[in-house]
């Protein structure tokens, strides 16, 4: 049967002719991408376009299991469609903002943004003194640390954010970072020009607050002839005195390394830039670097199906003697991530290449989380000390580890930061086949014993499965510079649509010690002997209990029958001089299959949720 590409018929519609690009693509999770010229309907009648159907006489499958790069061989983005950018939604219709408090586990947080009508969001945030700037595709927008909105904008096209410098109506993958040497935001994204060229978009706030979107210097830096037209997955740094830029670029893979003199930008003025072009590689992490130090730093992982080794990059002196060092470290073995798997779907979003996602430099050490594995995905995190690399010695890991979940958990897009006393945190997602998308985190005080974080905490979680291939594809995780051992995260969840998304920002406090709460299997009739460590010695201690993970539901030292209309009530023991505290729970006949979820709380500090469903 022959359907139409496009809804909107007045006007001239086609496919490009007569030219090597491919137009029409069919991808193995289902959808068929069409890119077209012509008249949408939006203003344009010769804009560029994206459309993508499913077909309706196919039953939606399972993705096929498409097996990891052979040995040597590198993976381009051309294998995942050439298709990072996110895509928008022509039906995208305003979500309402849920009801402040809607959320689980024992953090402050707040909605930031709803659906923008792009997927994915790739969250980024950045942490100032008095305010928090997150930006998603298509928003950037500044809260107060209590979560009160101050100002927010559009990021595309000629009303929005960079419109004054004549941005268009492909504007992606954005970043914002807070630089802790000049106290200013800075604020980036990439931009696929309506002329065909490539653009870093890029601002810099001209205080420490910016009061509104014209509170800040912003620039359109046309990259085109450094590496041509195909912008993707921008990234953004900064150290004492430069700002850095980069960029993948395809046919055949590209990276742009594009640096700034910072001073010249700061007040308003052009941009002092240089750059390097490295081809046959892409997609590295670089760090923003908190150390009075004024080399920049890149971290790449490689690409092959097993894979030990990662390459540090450093750059010195880029506008007097340009010098780019490396130097490949051996790592434990890491592999292709496996696509996660969630309830209530068979779709299963794109987790591209065991990339860093996020990287921060900070006391003489590269803090750094990817997800990797081909079996079950999950999140690596490292600290590699730098040992005074370049100018001598040689990186090495100090610490590394995994987020493994068990029980079929897969965790991946982190994002990782560490405060000025070597206190780490990590934002993530995390799913399973019983369980939707959800939001994690996981906090190390810098007296916990090596290669260890503390329990997991579920910080939100998705009230349904989400369908379009994509999550993330970022997250953010930021110390607080103003208030220590205290960080914050940004990330993706839903409640609404399968398409549509939202992103939360929670607040993340170090406790002075970590409490370990301990459950067995919950068995209907039965009762469950819990055991809470690492309390406060002669603090009562308290069982906190959620069902279907929709937010606290009884915190009393009390039992009672269990059901969705009368929840279970917790026991409450006195921790004893080793902060140990044993609570007996009996689990009432009828609750067979309600899913629980469990805290132990305290005066002092909370421990991590546990998730359980009742046998």
């Amino acid at each position: 049967s022959v359907r139409r590409v496009n809804r909107h018929t007045d006007g001239d519609q086609a496919l490009s002719v007569a030219t090597g690009a491919r137009r029409v693509i069919w991808s193995p999770l289902g959808p068929i991408v069409h890119a077209w010229n012509g008249d949408a309907g939006k203003g344009d009648r010769s804009a560029a376009n994206l459309t993508i159907r499913t077909p309706v006489d196919m039953a939606v499958a399972e993705p096929p299991d498409l097996g990891p790069p052979q040995v040597g061989q590198r993976v381009t983005s051309d294998d995942f469609l050439a298709a990072n950018p996110p895509i928008w939604d022509p039906d995208y219709e305003p979500l309402e903002p849920l009801p402040m408090g809607s959320r689980i586990g024992g953090d402050f947080g707040f909605e930031a943004v709803t659906y923008t009508g792009w997927t994915p969001p790739d969250p980024e945030m950045a942490v100032g003194p008095a305010d928090i700037v997150v930006m998603t595709n298509g928003e950037i927008h500044a809260y107060t640390k209590d979560g009160i909105s101050r100002w927010w904008d559009e990021i595309e096209n000629t009303f929005g954010f960079w419109g004054e410098v004549g941005a268009d109506n492909f504007v992606f993958d954005p970043e914002v970072q807070w630089d802790p040497h000049s106290g200013r935001f800075f604020a980036m994204a990439a931009e696929r020009s309506d002329n065909g060229r490539s653009n870093f978009l890029l601002a810099v706030s001209k205080d420490d607050s910016p009061d509104n979107r014209d509170d800040w210097y912003k620039y359109r830096l046309d990259v085109t002839s450094l590496a041509g037209n195909d912008i993707d997955s921008p990234n953004l740094a900064t150290n004492t005195d430069y700002v850095l830029l980069t960029a993948d670029f395809f046919g055949p893979d590209k990276y742009l390394i594009y640096i700034i003199e910072k001073a010249s930008i700061l007040g308003g003025g052009t941009p002092v830039t240089t750059s390097e072009l490295i081809t046959g590689r892409q997609s590295m992490g670089i760090p923003v670097v908190y150390d009075l130090d004024d080399r920049l730093y890149i971290l790449e992982s490689t690409e092959h199906s097993n894979n030990t080794e990662v390459i540090f990059h450093a750059i010195s002196n880029p506008f007097t003697a340009y010098s780019r060092r490396t130097y490949t470290l051996t790592v434990p073995l890491y592999q292709y991530p496996a696509s996660p798997p969630q309830r209530g779907s068979s779709s299963r979003p794109e987790l591209f290449e065991p990339r860093f996602w996020s990287v921060v430099e900070r006391n003489g050490s590269i803090w750094a989380v990817h997800h990797v594995n081909s079996s079950r995905t999950r999140v690596r995190w490292y600290e590699f000390a730098l040992n005074g690399w370049p100018a001598a010695g040689s990186p090495t890991i100090a610490q590394w580890g995994e987020i493994d979940l068990g029980d079929g958990i897969y965790t991946y897009f982190p994002s990782i930061h560490v405060d000025d006393a070597n206190n780490a945190a990590i934002t993530f997602a995390r799913s399973a086949t019983n369980e939707y998308i959800s939001i994690g985190r996981t906090t190390r005080d810098a007296t916990d014993p090596p290669n260890k974080f503390r329990p997991v905490q579920v910080v939100q979680t998705s009230q349904n499965p989400h369908n379009s291939g994509r999550w993330g594809d970022y997250s953010a995780t930021q110390a607080d510079n103003t208030d220590p051992r205290t960080f914050w995260g940004h990330h993706e969840f839903t409640d609404g649509s399968v398409y549509s998304w939202r992103t939360w920002v929670a607040r993340y406090d170090m406790r002075p010690e970590a409490m370990l709460l301990t459950v067995p299997d919950l068995v209907a009739g039965g009762t469950a002997d819990m055991e809470v460590t690492g309390a406060t010695p002669g603090n009562p201690v308290f069982l906190a209990y959620s069902l279907d993970g929709t937010g606290i539901t009884e915190v009393a030292p009390l039992n009672a029958t269990l059901s969705l209309e009368n929840p279970i009530r917790g026991p409450a023991a006195v921790a004893d001089n080793t902060g140990r505290a044993a609570m007996s729970q009996a689990i009432p006949p009828g609750a067979a299959g309600i899913d629980v979820w469990i805290q132990a709380i305290e005066q002092s500090h909370t421990s991590n949720w546990v998730k359980r469903t009742i046998q």
